[in-house]
């Protein structure tokens, strides 16, 4: 498939919307709003394919494909695919070198590229409380459980889905960004470059966290989703939902998770990797994340 061609690429569009189950329109702050929330309920985060060490196509039409046809991905196949979306239904979208920001790491990476983070631009809302005055802001539907919403660009404290979020300038990189995450969530947070930086400057960093052996995705099995109140996250053979712990004992329930709770075909993967994937997650230890 040319994944070049116009008609290929729009042929993917209307399949990733209609996966998202939302209307192409005009570009606007609900439209945004709805596309981001349906994409982070409907499309979860994981690094199976990666811990699994399957070569994906990291072309953002090609990913885009992918998540239409109920597959899911890693942050650059999640905001390169929304990015390419966005662009092409019209909005002003920006992406940027980031880093995640670990919930067990003292000191933060700074924004090291190990994570792409988007802005969108041209979006005022002079009528709305906790507007962004110039129009910018803050997209990132590939960070784990942090953003159920986008959110303003500029200093504050934002209500997102069930958390609370910092945003405020400067943190390692002079003129970035930095947001805390509420003390419930995954992680400490994200540092986000003030320049974009097109995904093509970064594929260092994604080759590094997709092939090399000391990648921390590689380890063991993380699947994440994000919802109007908190998140439902899998690590190893643990499921977190709603405040609970279960444990999963045996591929079959695994299997079942993975298609109930975060809605992956998981057809669309080959058994023996499968396999031995939930062979890597039954050694995960459940407190570790």
């Amino acid at each position: 498939m040319d994944l070049v061609d116009g008609k290929t690429r729009a042929a993917v569009v209307t399949a990733y919307l209609d996966h998202l189950g939302v209307a192409a329109g005009p570009p606007s702050v609900d439209l945004l709003g709805a596309l981001h929330r349906a994409h982070v309920e409907r499309v979860a985060w994981h690094n199976l394919d990666i811990a699994a060490g399957v070569d994906n196509d990291p072309d953002p039409v090609a990913a885009a494909g992918r998540l239409a046809a109920g597959r899911g991905g890693h942050c650059f196949e999640l905001n390169g695919a929304f990015a390419m979306l966005l662009g092409e239904l019209g909005f002003a979208v920006r992406t940027h070198r980031a880093a995640i920001h670990g919930r067990y790491q003292r000191e933060s990476p700074g924004a090291n590229g190990t994570h792409l983070a988007l802005s969108v631009s041209g979006l005022p809302t002079p009528d709305r409380v906790g507007r962004a005055d110039d129009g910018v802001w803050l997209v990132d539907v590939a960070a784990g459980d942090l953003l159920h919403e986008p959110v303003p660009l500029r200093p504050g404290e934002y209500d997102n889905g069930g958390y609370r979020i910092t945003l405020h300038r400067g943190g390692t990189e002079p003129g970035g960004w930095r947001v805390d995450h509420d003390r419930r969530g995954g992680s400490r947070g994200v540092e986000i470059s003030p320049d974009p930086h097109p995904i093509e400057d970064q594929l260092d960093s994604l080759r590094f966290l997709t092939h090399d052996e000391n990648s921390p995705l590689r380890f063991s099995t993380l699947v994440q989703r994000r919802h109007s109140s908190g998140a439902d996250i899998m690590f190893g053979p643990v499921l977190a939902r709603s405040g609970r712990n279960a444990q999963l004992p045996d591929l079959r329930h695994w299997l079942a998770v993975l298609t109930q709770v975060f809605h992956l075909r998981v057809e669309l993967f080959e058994p023996a990797a499968l396999a031995r994937l939930w062979e890597l997650a039954a050694r995960a230890r459940p407190a570790t994340r």
